[in-house]
């Protein structure tokens, strides 16, 4: 049930000065259209819809009256002048795009359709005309992207094929005659990827891809020979994916071959030296001292020394003693630095070297021993006949036996000494090495695990850095040798997030780990690039060669930071709109309270909420909802000064606080701008849609102390702004004070109200314009309250929606409005319709239907004398839902009302799917026909669309002879309003309806 209101101010935007070429097409509904209109007689603009002249930025007054061709692109002026020619010759032209010059300078693409109208009495050409531009973009993005893809296949380095479901080539790219010589003309819908393979590959190749189609899988590195054209062997690598059509069966493949024909013969060769050099490695792993360029020039050396004649040999022993592998050179192979052979013997014929091995002792004998594996030794080699071997020992492990050896007759003392002197050169340069290599290996360990570490590691030397690992270098974007020899104060900024400086508080920390107190906390530090980023920081001392050095680990921390700083801005600020939450407002406002108590200042909160939010969010759904809020949010702090706080408190409540106020209008001026900002139109999810704001302002210290007195001061205002129609602001005072007190008692002496029968009903006659008799009455609600007096129905109704005593009220009623309209029938006065007006929250309360049939059949009423009047927005708040509600309502035989039509959201095309008799016009559009001619457009477009639908139509708020004049021009089915009657009693009714005479009966 709903309670007519007196609105203030004009409805609908304003209009521009161009006169509406549509009668019976209001300006209100051509502006919502998605297609930009116009009006072409003699190449001359006679007429511009407003989206027309928002798609192309100019006026109608800079439109009208121009040559339509002025602003069109001169390479497509012929295609739009031969469809204009078309359209007037009675042709249909079909729809045509071209380019249009805005007037910012920007072209845009448009599709365009131009049919013939008469208008004013002569030929014109009515254009409908759609923004494609991003469509346009979209198309050259994408044709440029398929360039790019066709460009990328064509020069690939890889042949690009594509097979149906039998094999054969659907796809191949230009590679194919470089890989195989093929032109792709002579395989594509001819030959499949198996027909150029050997034989011998086709059947295994076959059965891996039927593997794979099995297993639905992607397949690579299938290495198959092909045959080219010209007869040459080829080897290709294949990978794929087969792909499948939209039932899931197997429709194709997709692959990439690859000639990797070199390739293996590359790897086949190499294959074959790393088979030598492991041979050669094998050889020598019992000896690894050989490996080292010092050692192996040093023996060579000395061994060239000793005799021309001489052949050295180098004897290298098992591990398990069982062996003994021998190398042998003769002088000129030595100076050449050329093995001549390699031979192994087992121990058991290895002669006097198992001796020389066994007692770790220079062995000399005569007759070298002759074995089979000699055989085939170099041209001009001289056996030997004296020989010995000399052992070269690392604790108990003999590693290799050194030997020379000369015929009897050339071999002497001396050679024997320098043998032994190159022995124990041996031994000591092998013990050097040993010594080294333990040192490197466990350097190497340290580097390994200094370079590998996940976090920044420095070496300071009286606070210089000596060395860094990688990870420092990474960290803070240099080179090595930009940071060794620098101070740590070269990483870090001047001042540090607590304010102090960085080179006094970090010497600090260094003196202090240097004394044995290791050091760890967090710091600021800076890149060579100059960003500064967050790290925890750690000192210790490490001791190396009998000195002391600070050993700095920096870890970096920003991504933790920021997640603290996330959660620290989550729990401050709304997740939608990112404006502060209500924790955070209620911080900076306790802070900006000690500040202006400190300082003797004052402070303004302003506390709104949005009107008719929920009938949005409700409506178009909670997505349309949010989306309005995060508009809402970005327009304030557009409107609002940097200064200010904005805070979003929840649902569609916001806070503003204003600091250093100078005086009451300062804080005037700021309600205005958001009233002004928030009412602006917006369009969401398709639909364009308006709210407006009830404010609330509280001063401090006026009006509190504290941060809780002043929001409940806001908050009072806030409702009594909305109670004075809404869309307006109330600075609090005690008034509004007592206001609120009395807005409590209404709730506490309402709930009692029926039972103590202080609620009436009063009813307002409808007048049918054809024949002046009271064809209707509307039912409307009065409280008389013995303490309260006469409660207004602005005040009564928002009170029983809020508390759900709407149900059980309007439930009285429906009843007591259906006794009455008996009682005048018993009186022998004309039957007349009824109408009672439902609220939302009756519409949706499950008992409605029964509370309807009860109220219809207790006092006999025929279901027909009934009408149900519901508003605009309600029936729009769950579409689906209400035409189920309205179609149970319409089995009962209740006639239905859309009232306060023209101010919601419905249309023409959603209308008509509501099984509804009448359509009532808001009171708002009556007010001011007729000198608003755009609330007489609306009015009669109104109209218009009530006799399409062939519905009943009427007028609300009639309280003039002009506007029932001009509803009586127009068509209009009833009126209702202050001109005829104004609510009255039931008794009053009844002598109302028993005197008044209708038009043919006087």
């Amino acid at each position: 049930m709903t309670v007519k209101r007196q609105p203030s101010g004009k409805a609908g935007k304003e209009r521009g000065s161009q006169k509406n070429d549509f009668p019976h097409l209001p300006e209100a509904i051509i502006s919502n259209v998605g297609i930009g209109i116009y009006i072409v007689q003699d190449r001359i603009f006679t007429y511009a819809s407003p989206f027309y002249q928002e798609l192309v930025g100019y006026s109608a007054t800079e439109l009208i009256g121009e040559n339509s061709l002025d602003h069109v692109h001169p390479d497509d002026k012929t295609t739009v002048r031969e469809n204009a020619f078309k359209a007037l010759k009675g042709e249909i032209p079909k729809p045509y795009e071209y380019r249009f010059i805005r007037k910012d300078g920007k072209t845009i693409w448009v599709l365009e359709m131009v049919t013939s109208v008469i208008h004013k009495g002569r030929r014109a050409s009515l254009g409908s005309f759609i923004d494609i531009t991003e469509r346009k973009e979209m198309e050259e993005m994408l044709k440029q992207s398929m360039e790019r893809f066709r460009n990328l296949v064509e020069t690939t380095c890889d042949m690009i094929w594509e097979i149906d479901k039998d094999g054969v080539y659907t796809f191949i790219n230009l590679k194919i005659k470089d890989l195989l010589g093929y032109d792709p003309r002579e395989v594509i819908g001819k030959k499949t990827p198996f027909d150029m393979m050997l034989p011998e590959e086709r059947m295994r190749l076959e059965e891996a891809f039927i593997a794979i189609v099995k297993d639905r899988k992607a397949f690579a590195n299938l290495e198959n020979w092909n045959l080219h054209k010209n007869g040459r062997r080829v080897l290709l690598e294949t990978g794929g994916v087969p792909f499948f059509d939209a039932e899931g069966q197997y429709a194709g493949y997709r692959g990439i071959d690859r000639d990797i024909t070199e390739r293996k013969r590359t790897e086949e060769r190499l294959n074959k030296e790393v088979e030598l050099k492991n041979f050669l490695l094998e050889l020598y792993k019992k000896a690894p001292a050989l490996a080292d360029k010092e050692l192996y020039d040093h023996v060579l050396d000395q061994v060239v020394r000793v005799s021309e004649s001489t052949i050295g040999f180098f004897h290298l022993v098992s591990d398990d003693q069982k062996s003994i592998y021998l190398t042998t050179w003769n002088s000129e192979a030595l100076k050449n630095c050329t093995a001549l052979y390699a031979t192994h013997y087992p121990i058991d014929q290895a002669g006097n070297w198992v001796d020389c091995a066994r007692f770790k002792k220079p062995i000399v004998y005569n007759d070298f021993p002759q074995s089979p594996n000699q055989k085939g030794l170099p041209d001009g080699h001289t056996p030997v006949q004296r020989f010995m071997s000399v052992p070269v020992v690392e604790g108990d492990k003999v590693l290799i036996i050194f030997g020379v050896g000369n015929k009897i007759e050339e071999y002497n003392e001396h050679d024997v000494l320098l043998v032994q002197l190159l022995a124990n050169d041996l031994q000591k340069i092998i013990g050097r090495r040993r010594a080294e290599e333990e040192l490197q290996e466990s350097e190497t360990k340290f580097r390994n695990l200094f370079e590998s570490a996940s976090d920044a590691i420095f070496l300071m030397d009286q606070n210089v850095f000596i060395d860094c690992n990688q990870k420092a270098l990474e960290m803070f974007g240099c080179t090595k040798e930009q940071i060794i020899g620098q101070t740590p104060y070269r990483v870090s900024p001047e001042v540090q997030p607590d304010g102090r400086n960085s080179l006094e508080k970090a010497q600090e920390k260094i003196n202090a780990a240097m004394s044995g107190q290791p050091q760890f906390f967090e710091w600021k530090h800076c890149r060579y690039d100059g960003t500064l980023f967050d790290v925890e920081v750690s000192l210790n001392i490490v001791r190396s060669a009998g000195k002391n050095y600070l050993q700095t680990t920096v870890h970096d921390i920003t991504e933790r930071k920021r997640a603290e700083d996330r959660i620290k801005y989550l729990a401050t600020h709304d997740t939608l709109t990112d404006l502060p939450n209500r924790l955070m407002f209620n911080q900076l406002l306790n802070h900006a309270i000690q500040t202006a108590q400190r300082y003797k200042r004052q402070l303004a909160v302003i506390f709104f909420d949005l009107d008719r939010f929920k009938v949005i969010n409700d409506t178009l759904g909670h997505e349309a909802g949010d989306k309005l809020l995060q508009e809402m949010a970005t327009r304030l702090r557009q409107a609002l000064r940097a200064v200010d706080v904005i805070a979003r408190l929840g649902g569609d409540e916001f806070v503003i606080l204003i600091e250093e106020i100078k005086g009451l209008e300062q804080v005037a001026t700021v309600a205005r701008n958001v009233l002004s900002t928030v009412i602006k139109p917006m369009t969401i999810m398709g639909q364009e849609c308006r709210v407006t704001a009830s404010i609330g302002i509280s001063i401090y210290p006026k009006d509190g102390m504290d941060e809780q007195t002043l929001m409940k001061t806001a908050d009072i205002a806030m409702y009594f702004a909305k109670e004075e129609g809404k869309n307006n602001y109330q600075f609090y005072s005690n008034d509004i004070k007592s206001q609120s007190i009395e807005r409590l008692s209404i709730e506490t002496n309402l709930r009692e109200a029926l039972e103590r029968n202080e609620l009436s009903l009063h009813y307002q006659a409808k007048l049918d314009f054809k024949t002046g008799a009271i064809t209707g009455v509307e039912a409307l609600l009065r409280w008389q309250n013995p303490s309260l007096g006469s409660v207004p129905p602005l005040q009564l109704i928002p009170v029983a929606e809020e508390t759900g005593l709407i149900v059980p009220i309007g439930r009285w009623v429906l009843k007591t409005a259906c006794i009455q309209n008996v009682a005048w029938q018993n009186q022998g006065l004309p039957p007349v319709c009824m109408a009672v007006n439902l609220s939302l929250r009756q519409l949706t309360d499950a008992g409605l239907i029964e509370d309807i049939r009860t109220a219809l059949e207790e006092p006999g009423m025929a279901p027909n004398l009934l009408e149900l009047e519901i508003t605009e927005s309600m029936v729009m708040h769950d579409p689906k839902r209400m035409i189920k509600v309205l179609s149970k309502i319409k089995d009962l035989g209740v006639r239905l009302a859309i009232d306060d039509f023209g101010t919601g959201y419905s249309s023409l095309s959603q209308l008509k799917h509501f099984p509804i008799d009448t359509l009532k016009v808001d009171r708002s559009f009556i007010r001011n026909i007729p000198e608003n001619t755009e609330d007489k457009a609306i009015t009669e477009a109104i109209i218009a669309m009530g006799k399409t639908l062939r519905l009943t139509v009427v007028a609300e708020g009639v309280e003039t002879q002009e506007q029932m004049d001009f509803l009586q021009e127009h068509s209009c089915d009833e009126m209702q309003g202050f001109y005829f009657s104004k609510p009255v009693e039931p008794e009053q009714f009844a002598d109302l309806l028993r005197t008044h005479v209708p038009i043919g009966q006087k």
